[in-house]
């Protein structure tokens, strides 16, 4: 499980905190975790959302900063803000 803070489903745009996910044992191979999205139910569909407040994009950027790191699209990424 991931410990992103605001992801999204691939499949039905819904967006929520991973802490919302249905996560379940895989059937095909016990030893991994399937994650789920709570609407649509679809699963491996969750993608890491930009961690900017009001941006709904995907995040496509990571970037090292001095108390974490950062998860954004290519229009919040900070090397582009300067």
């Amino acid at each position: 499980m991931n410990t992103f803070e605001k992801v999204m489903c691939q499949e039905c745009n819904w967006i929520g905190k991973s802490s919302e996910l249905l996560t379940a044992i895989n059937p095909f191979d016990e030893s991994s975790i399937i994650t789920g999205c709570p609407n649509c139910k679809n699963i491996e569909t969750i993608r890491v959302c930009c961690d900017e407040p009001e941006c709904q994009r995907e995040a496509t950027c990571g970037t090292p900063i001095n108390d974490g790191y950062r998860h954004t699209c290519n229009k919040h990424c900070p090397s582009i803000l300067g």
